[in-house]
């Protein structure tokens, strides 16, 4: 079974963006706390496709947001990542269904074009 190193800097960045607890993500993800908590301290760096898919997917990000790598750029420290996280999930808040599947589909387009790296 493949494993992947986990950047888990950003892990816990995205998920103290949405203001969850260990446990709450636990509980999004079905991956056990004790194991999210070990992640997160960089004691169990490497994970399996399936572990990075359900966090991932908790998180509403890709699974190529979690994964470290030294090739690619830092486009922002993690307190600006942080800030411009939480203004874009307020501001998703208040919009419908129908916006919230526009941006999705956007955001799909952007991936696709390679302009979300």
């Amino acid at each position: 079974m493949a494993r992947l190193v986990i950047n888990f800097r950003k892990l816990r960045t995205l998920r103290e963006a949405l203001g969850w607890t260990q446990g709450e993500l636990s509980y999004h993800s079905g991956i056990q706390r004790s194991t999210i908590s070990k992640i997160e301290t960089g004691a169990r760096p490497n994970i399996r496709t399936t572990t990075l898919s359900a966090l991932a997917g908790a998180l509403g990000v890709a699974t190529d947001d979690l994964i470290f790598s030294a090739r690619r750029e830092t486009r922002f420290a993690d307190d600006e990542y942080t800030r411009i996280y939480k203004r874009a999930a307020k501001a998703l808040e208040s919009l419908s269904e129908e916006q919230l599947r526009t941006i999705l589909a956007y955001i799909d387009f952007l991936r696709s074009r390679g302009g979300a790296q």
